[in-house]
């Protein structure tokens, strides 16, 4: 089974894939800017990272290029993830993917191109039959270790975990931040799979990422595990997917998500 992590921004995101069995990770971002993408993808000698740059497009509405773009984003982001299902000779239904959600106390100006583009992603991705879960930025946040965390304090927190250049977070808006916050993403995905799997997983987990899984919120009034995935189908979560061993019998522990 392979989890993910989706940071999306208006013109760049990043998207970190785990192999729950191979434990290998991956790295994708892209970014507007053709200069920065063949600066970066220069620079990065990690096997891990793959740098994309997402071409603009000018034409004489403005309405019409800012849908180009989410086009742009939603296809490369499938073709990403089927050539990764391919790589590792996985189905689609077994690729779950965490998205950040929009933050609703942001201003309409910055909200409504993410939304927009957020949700040509989900359609995209439903079509396809690929589980999303939607997680909050305070989520993420709380999840990394305080609620009160910057950008710098993601990127720090990330860093302990994955290697991330230094150069990567030169700039005001940078790929360290979206790589960080996509990286959490994939790691509360990951968490959510091995506690339904074996709920005995949840004494592992820091208390404030248990309580986590606890959270409700008035657009959540359900905690996490009580809430199916975004799916026309619901994933089948198997111990033998996520890399538990098999028990001393012989069998393995079947999670049917619900």
């Amino acid at each position: 089974m392979i989890v993910g992590g989706l940071d999306l921004s208006k013109n760049h995101f990043a998207l970190v894939l785990k192999n729950l069995l191979t434990k290998k990770v991956n790295i994708y971002f892209a970014w507007d800017s053709e200069k920065k993408a063949k600066e970066w993808d220069k620079k990065l000698s990690s096997k891990i990272y793959t740098v994309f740059l997402l071409p603009k497009n000018s034409y004489e509405s403005k309405e019409s290029s800012s849908l180009q773009r989410y086009q742009n984003i939603y296809t490369m982001l499938d073709n990403i993830i089927y050539a990764y299902s391919l790589l590792f000779e996985v189905r689609l239904k077994s690729i779950i993917i965490g998205i950040e959600n929009y933050a609703y106390g942001a201003s309409a100006f910055s909200i409504v191109p993410i939304a927009e583009m957020t949700g040509c992603v989900k359609v995209s991705f439903l079509c396809k039959d690929i589980p999303m879960r939607l997680h909050d930025p305070l989520s993420v946040k709380m999840w990394a270790g305080d609620s009160q965390y910057q950008k710098e304090d993601m990127i720090r927190k990330a860093r302990k975990k994955i290697d991330i250049p230094e150069f990567l977070s030169k700039t005001k808006n940078n790929p360290a931040s979206d790589i960080a916050d996509a990286y959490f993403i994939m790691k509360m995905v990951e968490a959510e799979l091995r506690v339904r799997a074996n709920p005995l997983r949840m004494n592992k987990l820091k208390p404030h990422q248990k309580a986590l899984f606890n959270r409700v919120t008035k657009a959540n009034p359900v905690n996490i595990l009580s809430r199916p995935f975004i799916s026309r189908v619901q994933p089948i979560i198997t111990s033998s997917e996520i890399g538990f061993p098999k028990k001393k019998n012989g069998g393995l522990n079947h999670v049917h998500s619900k």
